[in-house]
């Protein structure tokens, strides 16, 4: 944002300003306390405080805000390979997520998203977690 390049909400695609940005855990934390970088998503406040809180990102939201996500990926960390909150990134994520490490940007984002949605479905499973169904862009 201090750059001047738009910030969205991962879940909304709402356009964020400095009031109504929050960063969202994707996996609610009461169930799986994961600060890693690729976890911390930007949200509108009214998302993550008083819509999806501590429950689970079910499928269908989650397969719908991939694009977004893997933009504030991108934008965010792996396109700054030389900085070291790049390589951090890329690190939690193949530690945490069990993922490989491709050479090329997009197969590792591809490969970052896809260990997100095995992560999902072990704490669906494992823990009966609330699913969140989504919000309409208007709604938030």
């Amino acid at each position: 944002m201090s750059s001047g390049k738009p910030v969205f909400c991962v879940w909304s695609g709402k356009r964020l300003d400095h009031r109504s940005l929050d960063v969202d855990h994707c996996f609610p934390w009461v169930a799986w306390p994961c600060g890693d970088l690729w976890n911390l998503l930007p949200s509108s406040r009214q998302v993550n405080q008083r819509l999806k809180r501590d429950r689970l990102v079910d499928v269908a939201t989650l397969a719908s805000a991939r694009d977004r996500i893997a933009d504030w990926w991108a934008r965010g960390y792996a396109r700054a390979p030389s900085h070291p909150v790049a390589d951090r990134s890329v690190r939690e994520a193949v530690a945490t997520l069990s993922v490989d490490r491709p050479d090329d940007e997009a197969r590792l984002l591809d490969e970052i998203y896809t260990g997100v949605e095995w992560q999902r479905m072990r704490l669906r499973n494992d823990q009966r977690l609330d699913e969140w169904s989504g919000v309409a862009p208007a709604d938030a």
